[in-house]
């Protein structure tokens, strides 16, 4: 993220717009007791909040803040089953680095079942992700993490070590976990089955991101413009891509635009993408007729895959006193 102060205006101006959005689902989850499915309206965050230092004359480079889930959301994620770290409480969670959140809560959903996970480590860092530019610098940030969840006791991480791939090409990180009886008939996941675990979780994850694109763009049909969302969130981290979604929306609130949100967005997706040399536009073969999408390994971000039954319209509240 950009150490800046219009990046901090933006990340507040988004939470607000978060608790300000309402859902109206449709068929929300089941009642058992009577028998009927449940439409439901309510906020997937309830307040966030923000603190500042009064009468210093030094301006606090990272804000304090936090934001609270609803009810709803919550026991969303719980039902899931998918990111949720049971016997690991908020307070502790909280009391992690950013980093080793986000490699507990793969780990909680890998080790849940499991008294060993094997991964490629360059692949895992590229997912969680860790900022790196290169393979050593990845493993020393992987190692640190690893190492301060074993420090913390943290239950689905007993011991790690990494070795080398069999074709000489890179190095796995292997996680081991002790005790996890407690679920039932424990039976270590071979490696096809982790690997299909795995694309089944990033496929998830990428298609919600291009839903989040789509919703801002506006671009609800039309095959070649979803090919380039799904290409960019193949290529791109999901922190580039935010925050193209975070300067096209603000862009739209102060009428800066001049062509269509989707034209912004494109347009500002790919100058992020020539930044760090990557380029976004389709191969032209010989005659002039377009190829196919360029295709690169994409860039793996943890996700939430969670449902909240089908939702039928977002509303907004109306920008005002406390409200984006």
């Amino acid at each position: 993220m950009q150490d800046d102060k219009g990046a901090y205006d933006r990340i507040r101006r988004d939470l607000n717009c978060l608790v300000g959005t309402t859902i109206e689902a449709r068929n929300a989850f089941w009642d058992n007791e009577k028998k009927a499915y449940v439409d439901a309206t309510f906020h997937l965050f309830e307040r966030v909040y923000f603190y500042r230092r009064e009468g210093s004359n030094r301006q606090q480079v990272l804000p304090l803040a936090y934001i609270e889930a609803s009810k709803e959301l919550w026991g969303s994620v719980e039902a899931s089953g998918l990111i949720t770290l049971k016997h690991v409480d908020s307070e502790f969670f909280r009391s992690l680095t950013p980093l080793q959140q986000r490699l507990a809560l793969y780990l909680g959903k890998m080790m849940y079942a499991a008294t060993e996970h094997r991964r490629d480590a360059l692949q895992l860092g590229r997912q969680l992700p860790v900022l790196a530019q290169n393979y050593k610098d990845v493993k020393k940030q992987l190692t640190k993490a690893c190492e301060g969840l074993l420090e913390r006791e943290f239950p689905y991480l007993t011991a790690y070590h990494y070795e080398r791939k069999r074709d000489g090409k890179g190095e796995n990180i292997i996680f081991h976990r002790k005790g996890a009886k407690d679920h039932g008939e424990v039976r270590p996941r071979g490696p096809r089955e982790q690997e299909q675990e795995e694309q089944k979780f990033e496929r998830v994850r990428r298609n919600l991101l291009v839903q989040d694109i789509v919703e801002v763009t506006g671009i609800v049909d039309g095959k070649r413009s979803r090919a380039f969302y799904e290409l960019v969130t193949q290529k791109l981290t999901e922190e580039t891509i935010r925050r193209a979604l975070s300067e096209t929306k603000d862009a739209d609130r102060q009428n800066e635009i001049r062509t269509t949100r989707a034209r912004y967005f494109t347009d500002t997706i790919k100058r992020f993408a020539a930044e760090q040399g990557i380029i976004l536009n389709p191969r032209k073969r010989e005659g002039g007729e377009r190829s196919d999408w360029l295709r690169l390994e994409g860039i793996k971000n943890l996700g939430w895959p969670f449902t909240l039954g089908r939702v039928s319209s977002v509303v907004r509240r109306p920008r005002g006193e406390g409200a984006t």
